[in-house]
């Protein structure tokens, strides 16, 4: 059985690879795509063990996140920056936030 130091070792080196493997300059696109394409296949072997399982996961988000461009999460996008909204947008906004948040939390404790 591996020390935690051997398994955090391991996993620092798992993600200093992906990441060095992402900061490779000079990689032809379809030669970054195939090193991707056999880093997620070790990955899911490595799921197979359930030792591994959560480093196997948090490495497969964090390689993705490198190399595909989609959002982190499915609310990175939605809505409104508060910033771009008028004064007078902002300051309505505001208040159906408190509303609803304020508002409800007295109500949910009776």
């Amino acid at each position: 059985m591996k020390s935690s130091d051997e398994n955090s070792s391991d996993e620092e080196e798992l993600y200093e690879k992906i990441i060095n493997m992402f900061l490779k300059e000079g990689e032809k696109p379809n030669i970054k795509e195939i090193m991707k394409s056999k880093s997620i296949i070790e990955l899911m072997e490595k799921l197979k063990d359930n030792k591994n399982k959560e480093l196997a996961r948090n490495a497969l988000v964090v390689l993705l996140s490198l190399y595909d461009d989609f959002p982190p999460d499915l609310f990175h996008n939605l809505g409104t920056d508060i910033e771009k909204l008028s004064e007078e947008d902002r300051i309505e906004a505001l208040k159906k936030l408190k509303e609803t948040f304020l508002d409800n939390k007295g109500k949910n404790n009776k």
